[in-house]
């Protein structure tokens, strides 16, 4: 049964959380995993309490999108999945 934690900014919708949800459940689906093995926490963290490189949001300049993170995330649960 695999877990997925995903740490995000609060202040995302119900909708795009619904969206993330489901494109997660997808990506195990495709590796053979059914959509009522997949379990997904979404933790909401204050942009106050997020803080990169030693700075506090918001001096914390990435440079990746959080969307690209979010897929390197993936292939490394990906990875570790299927080893």
């Amino acid at each position: 049964m695999p877990v997925v934690i995903v740490e995000t900014w609060s202040g995302k919708s119900e909708e795009q959380k619904a969206k993330l949800i489901k494109g997660i459940t997808k990506a195990f689906e495709e590796i053979g995993v059914t959509a009522d093995q997949v379990h997904v926490i979404i933790h909401d963290v204050p942009k106050a309490n997020w803080a990169c490189r030693a700075y506090k949001h918001p001096n914390c300049h990435l440079r990746i999108s959080s969307f690209s993170f979010l897929l390197c995330a993936l292939q490394v649960l990906y990875r570790s999945f299927i080893d």
